[in-house]
Formats: C-alpha cells, sequence, structure tokens
C-alpha cells in the first residue's frame, strides 16, 4: 500500500510540473488574449488594448518603422 501511495504522489508531481513549465512557455499568437508583450510569440506583435473587444490582444504594430 505504500509503495502505490508513493507512486501516484510521484506522478502526482510529475503532472503538476510539467503542467505549470507549459503553461509558462506558452506564447499567444495574434489576435490571442494577452496580458503583456511578451506574451505575444511574435516579437512585432504589441500587447493592445481593443476598444471593439474590450481587451487585451496581441496585435501587429502598424507604426513600425523600417531603418533605411
Amino acid at each position: 500500500y505504500l509503495a502505490q501511495t508513493m507512486c501516484f504522489s510521484f506522478f502526482t508531481i510529475v503532472v503538476a510540473l510539467t503542467t505549470s513549465i507549459m503553461s509558462v512557455s506558452a506564447c499567444q499568437v495574434r489576435e490571442a488574449s494577452c496580458k503583456h508583450d511578451h506574451d505575444c510569440c511574435d516579437p512585432l506583435d504589441k500587447c493592445v488594448h481593443t476598444v471593439s473587444r474590450s481587451s487585451l490582444l496581441c496585435i501587429r504594430s502598424s507604426l513600425t518603422i523600417w531603418a533605411s
């Protein structure tokens, strides 16, 4: 019985750690909800408040100025 309990506890810890690592490393695609600029997968996207959806979304900045 003790071995089964320890095996289950170990399995539970492994699942919890795996889930937390996966959720931290996930990035948001364009037009997905976000909280910060670094949440967006594409470095050119910014986390912007949209009036139409009343939320923050990853959106490509239209004010990008290219140096020549």
